[in-house]
């Protein structure tokens, strides 16, 4: 394992339905989260249904495939 020197980052997308509903921002979330980890980063995205993310072709693989942790929590 690599070590990396720095302070690490942290991106976090709060209401990141409003962000993946345009596609220049769902090409960008796309391109972080193929990349972020390579500069000692990590990506955060929070919404309030699975189905944003689901539901978006450009962004819903890179998001479900390079995201080491999948946390969802149910609200009733």
């Amino acid at each position: 394992m690599r070590r990396l020197k720095g302070i690490r980052k942290v991106l976090l997308l709060e209401e990141a339905w409003k962000a993946i509903a345009k596609d220049s921002m769902a090409n960008y979330l796309r391109y972080l989260f193929k990349t972020v980890r390579k500069h000692f980063g990590e990506a955060i995205v929070v919404t309030q249904e699975v189905d944003d993310i689901v539901n978006s072709p450009i962004v819903k693989e890179s998001i479900i495939t390079n995201s080491d942790c999948k946390i969802l929590l149910d609200q009733r």
